[in-house]
């Protein structure tokens, strides 16, 4: 969706967006959607747990139906009987999930990935993890997943398409965009990658729009180069302006600030820290209030927003600490995955064979069903009695 302004230039409408109706929401909720992933996760491994525990002691075979998956209303407690898996916390899964968002970045920089493929798979990635959890989905998988969208729903890989297929390593700087490639560099059996985009895209509600702050970051500064005044900023500053603050956007990335606020709200206020420390800041502000009929206390107000999450998010774990923790909870992954979803999970093929031979018996049902009611049409037009 787009508008035109004024001045000519277009920039891109963000009210009534799946993005600002769906996606953005207050810290409050952020921590309460969180919250409900890990328990509801938390629910399903004890549940499918314990199921796969029953069906093992009565000797049961793959064969056997061992029913749906208990879903967002399973109980957190099992039976008295029932086993107790050590899942991983809510604090645990924060830290892995960092750890694998690390590696979104690294990936983007080793692909040499533009701002907007980065900041959509970053987006997918938080979006992905406010429904589901570690124990679910493990973030490796994901990490690679969301990659993969992103640079499909950003247009971004036409450039290269290649017949031969290209897999990464440390001196390859660009890729094939055909899945098998993808799927090569990511260790993931292609199934598994086209499934998890299809899992993606479902908790994604299929809203893939990403509205970014880049481009109201470069709509900004190009109204403040047109204009006619004193105070116009010239070209060469705009660069640099330009060059520090998309730099200063891609840091603040890594925080919620995207899931809380509006991207024209970010930009304002990447491009008032950036002229601050360029001694510019009374030459934006006149811009903000000349031209945006914007002050720069309300600026001011929501850059105290950004600066409150951007110093819980500087509390987390780094470097060396941050990998040494993923390190041991990817260990305690290994005996809390979900069954069902994760394909880590020793029980997962098994699981996986139940649900397609299930698939299979319901298919010859319906033909069966659908055959028998051909054959009764068939005889009524005949006028056969079905019963002699």
């Amino acid at each position: 969706m787009t508008e035109e302004q004024g001045d000519g230039l277009t920039i891109a409408v963000f009210e009534g967006t799946t993005h600002q109706r769906y996606w953005i929401f207050t810290q409050e909720r952020l921590a309460e959607l969180r919250a409900e992933a890990n328990e509801t996760a938390c629910a399903d491994v004890n549940e499918w747990t314990n199921k796969l525990r029953r069906a093992g002691s009565e000797e049961q075979q793959p064969d056997v139906v061992l029913g749906p998956s208990p879903g967002k209303k399973a109980r957190t407690e099992c039976e008295e009987s029932g086993v107790q898996v050590d899942c991983i916390t809510l604090q645990e899964e924060q830290i892995i999930q960092d750890y694998y968002l690390e590696g979104v970045f690294s990936l983007s920089n080793k692909l040499k990935l533009p701002a907007n493929v980065e900041t959509t798979a970053i987006t997918f990635y938080k979006r992905f993890y406010l429904y589901c959890s570690a124990m679910d989905y493990h973030p490796k998988d994901i990490m690679f997943t969301v990659l993969w969208v992103a640079c499909k729903v950003e247009h971004y890989p036409s450039r290269y398409i290649n017949a031969q297929k290209v897999v990464l390593n440390e001196n390859s700087r660009e890729f094939s965009f055909d899945a098998p490639a993808f799927a090569d560099h990511g260790n993931i059996p292609i199934e598994h990658l086209l499934r998890l985009e299809q899992v993606l895209l479902q908790v994604l509600k299929y809203h893939l729009m990403v509205h970014h702050p880049f481009r109201p970051l470069r709509g900004f500064l190009e109204m403040w180069t047109k204009r006619s005044d004193s105070m116009k900023l010239a070209d060469d500053v705009k660069s640099k302006i330009e060059e520090k603050a998309t730099k200063l956007l891609r840091d603040w990335m890594k925080s919620d600030i995207l899931l809380i606020l509006h991207p024209s709200e970010i930009a304002l206020c990447a491009l008032r820290h950036t002229c601050a420390k360029a001694k510019m800041e009374a030459a934006f502000d006149m811009f903000l209030k000349d031209a945006i009929g914007s002050s720069a206390e309300s600026v001011g107000r929501v850059y105290e927003a950004i600066e409150g999450n951007l110093a819980a998010h500087k509390q987390r774990l780094k470097g060396e600490q941050l990998k040494t923790e993923a390190t041991r909870i990817n260990a305690k992954l290994q005996g809390c995955s979900n069954p069902e979803k994760e394909r880590s999970h020793p029980q997962f093929a098994l699981l996986e064979e139940i649900k397609r031979k299930e698939r299979e018996a319901a298919k010859e049902a319906k033909n069966l069903r659908i055959a028998q009611e051909q054959r009764e049409q068939e005889m009524r037009l005949l006028g056969i009695d079905g019963g002699r």
